[in-house]
């Protein structure tokens, strides 16, 4: 990928001692070079990607071997803010441009820090597994797996617990771009709910995901994107109005009604006015995430075996959050492993599961050995 030399001002320059780098020693932003006699900028090294020492001193041969990173890699939050506008977020982020201002070289020098490995509760990623567990997302994984599964949670607030703040660090491990907006839209009244549900779910997705075997960096993003985004155009619900959806959803009002039933629709619609080039998946996410396999979800009542995989994932870990969420409004705690073995014994017919069992019984089976 190449930029034109008249874009240099959203450019910042680097030194490679001094790249953003993650806990293991990975760019956290694409990296470019500069082609003076080309009037170029092309990218040398993809996020996430090792540079390696052969690299460098090939890089070192042929051009100055500095690194250019984009503004808006940089100051993400701000970015995105600018971006998505007034239709997704308060006036607060109006203090954007200040706060833009006030980065320096040394504050984007951002690390991770990543909690011990706990041999005793290890995440298997197939074939893969040996590399996989050494890149600092892996730790953060086994670190959620452990608290998320653990039964004291099953007592505390879906909302409230340590999963929140997992899924803060998840995040900010594979989408560094969107954490700190969400941190800040946490901080908001307006969105601050919609940010608690969107934490616990982006947890169960993620190890839902591990547990079919979808275990790649972008999987994860994609996921972090998609719960992110996917309610946003009901995020001023009231808890009194969320309450009542989850007990008892025929009591709610048309209007409610229509709202809730059409707001996968409407946020992708709220997205894509701001944001113009989202990934096909995510967007599919978005407007899937409510879809059953017996065709009885919503927006579309499309059976969840025509979505793609990923879809299918977070439509589960949604109905599973919400079961959670129903048991513990009704007093009855109920812990992840427990919420999932429900969906895998639903008695029904298999056509009117909400749920593929096959999807159900391998993420059930997956827990069974973790727990």
């Amino acid at each position: 990928m190449a930029i034109p030399g008249s874009e240099r001002s959203k450019l910042q320059l680097f030194s490679p001692e001094n790249i953003p780098t993650d806990a293991a020693g990975l760019p956290l932003a694409d990296l470019y070079v500069e082609l003076p006699r080309n009037d170029r900028f092309i990218r040398y090294v993809c996020s996430g990607d090792a540079i390696g020492e052969g690299r460098m001193r090939s890089l070192a041969r042929h051009v100055n071997p500095n690194f250019y990173i984009k503004l808006e890699e940089l100051y993400s939050t701000e970015h995105s803010a600018a971006r998505l506008g007034n239709t997704l977020m308060s006036a607060k982020f109006s203090d954007a441009a200040i706060l833009h201002q006030k980065r320096d070289e040394e504050s984007t020098r951002k690390t991770f820090s990543f909690a011990a490995l706990d041999e005793g509760i290890l995440l298997h990623f197939g074939k893969d597994s040996e590399e996989f567990l050494k890149k600092p997302i892996a730790i953060e994984l086994n670190t959620i797996f452990k608290e998320i599964v653990s039964p004291h949670l099953a007592q505390l607030s879906l909302e409230h617990s340590p999963i929140n703040e997992l899924t803060d660090r998840l995040v900010g491990v594979i989408t560094p771009e969107i954490a700190n907006l969400r941190l800040h839209l946490k901080r908001d009244p307006h969105y601050s709910i919609m940010i608690q549900e969107s934490s616990a779910i982006t947890s169960i997705a993620t190890l839902f995901a591990v547990a079919r075997g979808q275990t790649s960096r972008s999987t994860f993003k994609d996921l972090s994107y998609a719960c992110l985004f996917m309610d946003l155009s009901i995020a001023d619900i009231s808890e009194e109005r969320r309450r009542t959806y989850y007990l008892d959803p025929e009591s709610l009002s048309s209007e409610d009604k229509e709202r809730i039933f059409a707001h996968p629709r409407r946020s992708l619609e709220l997205v894509e006015q701001r944001l113009k080039k989202l990934p096909d998946i995510i967007c599919q996410m978005i407007v899937g995430h409510h879809e059953l396999f017996n065709g009885k979800g919503f927006p579309r009542q499309q059976r969840s075996e025509m979505l793609a995989p990923l879809v299918r994932i977070l439509a589960l870990a949604v109905d599973v959050f919400e079961f959670m969420k129903r048991q513990q409004l009704q007093g009855d705690f109920c812990d992840l492993s427990n919420a999932v073995e429900y969906f895998v014994n639903e008695p029904v017919e298999p056509h009117m599961r909400r749920h593929g069992s096959t999807l159900c019984r391998e993420v059930a089976e997956f827990l069974r050995q973790k727990y």
